[in-house]
């Protein structure tokens, strides 16, 4: 072999050791955070605002949402939780959010204090029994239905 050949034979070989060294090299990307579960961070904040009444705790199974009373069960603790629930709905959600109570849609965000009353007392004068509920919900500019029933537990006679 010429010196041209043992050169060209020699600079092959270190490309063919060198090449995979830098073929499908991607630089170091960081890694995309979790998808936000939107709805479970939703009925988690009016779990935990339903808690802090004082009066009630929330339970939640899927979108079926029950309300358990501590301790003696009034009409006031009644109007007190269904208040608590229906005013953080309310408060936390977006333009676009409408909540249907059996067959009554209010429009979150263009209920006025008149309206907001009638929905609470709704809720209260329907506690003894579950209620139906659909609500479309904008929450955080993400859009997500829940349907379910909402139940008043261990009501006082």
């Amino acid at each position: 072999m010429g010196k041209v050949t043992k050169k060209v034979l020699f600079g092959l070989i270190i490309i063919a050791l060198a090449l995979p060294m830098f073929v499908g090299c991607e630089p170091d990307t960081p890694a995309e955070p979790p998808a936000t579960d939107y709805k479970a961070e939703f009925l988690s904040l009016l779990k935990t605002k339903v808690n802090e009444s004082g009066v009630a705790t929330l339970a939640i199974s899927g979108e079926n949402l029950t309300v358990v009373f501590t301790g003696e069960k009034t009409l006031a603790q009644i109007k007190t939780a269904a208040e608590t629930l229906v005013t953080k709905f309310q408060e936390e959600t977006s333009a676009g959010t409408d909540l249907k109570i059996v067959e009554t849609t209010y429009t979150l965000a263009t209920l006025d204090a008149a309206g907001l009353t009638a929905l609470k007392e709704q809720v209260a004068s329907l506690a003894d029994n579950p209620i139906s509920y659909l609500a479309n919900v904008v929450y955080k500019s993400n859009t997500f239905t829940l349907q379910g029933t909402v139940e008043f537990g261990n009501i006082p006679d």
